[in-house]
């Protein structure tokens, strides 16, 4: 209870902020015009591509669900990626996700250890794509972000090189049977203190049993050259829908000066930033980011209204969507 509310309290406390922010730095009329007088047609395509973040990664889930020759539809695979989305966002670290999806899992008929390999072996992907992606935009925009934010980009770099320890990780507990255990039993101890599940211990013999079911599964998708290919081509796409958002929202504004890649690339050095703050949807630093790395495209009479709309698409909408899935499948 201590965890739900100091979270919720972060959430509400941080929206908050943001709203009084965004209100009286230029004052209400303002924020109405400046809302008034947007291109919705480019607001409509940055919320479309929210939904293609969504969707792509229910794809990915389901082919490797697929993979291990388990039957599921799509919908249902997009119901346990909304369950995912609304708990990485109401969790530090986005560490609730994956905990919750496997529960979900598992009440379907998905055995643990298939569950368990299944979900780490898309993550392994997932961190893959987007480590190479973080590292293809530091090369290339190197000049352009060390020139005009040269310490923020330094603390990319260091989200960078958390990112890459986190694949580094997975990859180790895929194999390593003493490592897997250890992780499961933490995360079966956040599933108590968030009310998902009474019986720790119990649950954990039953996943011991099931612990070389998972390495097995893990192994075999690893040897599947095909579904790891066709999986990161789409988490590339998935990421590329999400890091063009800003983009479309800059065009809803009237504007169009700026360089897209630029703005692409702002995205991912974003992403790799709040990677590292450990509060909920990572609060304040997700603003205040948006805020330092946007303002070298958008206008100063722009830029609050932004990051609200920025906000709503690529985090509230996760709590409020993803809040139905998980209450109708609790």
């Amino acid at each position: 209870m201590k965890n739900k509310l100091f979270n919720t309290t972060i959430i509400v406390l941080s929206t908050a902020i943001l709203l009084g922010f965004v209100i009286f730095s230029k004052g209400l009329e303002h924020l109405i015009s400046q809302l008034k007088n947007l291109n919705y047609m480019w607001i409509l395509l940055a919320v479309f591509c929210m939904l293609m973040y969504w969707i792509i990664e229910s794809i990915v889930l389901n082919i490797f669900i697929q993979s291990l020759n388990l039957r599921q539809k799509l919908r249902e695979s997009l119901k346990i990626t909304m369950v995912g989305q609304f708990f990485n966002s109401v969790t530090p670290f986005a560490s609730g996700g994956q905990p919750a999806q496997l529960y979900f899992m598992m009440k379907r008929g998905i055995n643990g250890g298939s569950a368990s390999s299944i979900l780490t072996m898309k993550l392994i992907v997932y961190q893959g794509v987007l480590t190479i992606y973080s590292l293809i935009a530091i090369i290339l925009k190197f000049t352009f972000f060390q020139e005009n934010l040269p310490n923020f980009f330094y603390i990319s770099i260091i989200g960078f090189i958390i990112n890459t320890g986190v694949i580094l990780f997975l990859l180790i507990a895929s194999v390593n049977k003493k490592m897997t255990k250890s992780i499961l039993k933490g995360i079966f101890t956040f599933l108590n203190k968030i009310r998902l599940v009474k019986d720790v211990k119990g649950n954990l013999i039953k996943i011991e049993g099931e612990l070389s079911n998972f390495h097995k599964n893990a192994v075999e998708m690893s040897k599947n050259f095909e579904i790891l290919v066709k999986c990161s081509v789409l988490t590339f796409v998935q990421l590329t829908s999400y890091f063009i958002i800003p983009y479309f929202i800059y065009r809803g504004f009237n504007m169009n000066s700026a360089s897209f890649w630029n703005m692409v690339a702002a995205e991912t050095f974003l992403n790799m930033i709040v990677a590292v703050i450990p509060l909920p949807g990572a609060s304040g630093g997700s603003e205040g980011g948006f805020y330092l790395l946007f303002s070298l495209f958008f206008k100063q009479s722009t830029i609050m209204p932004a990051i609200l709309l920025w906000r709503i698409i690529t985090f509230y909408s996760c709590i409020a969507v993803g809040s139905v899935f998980t209450v109708s499948k609790a």
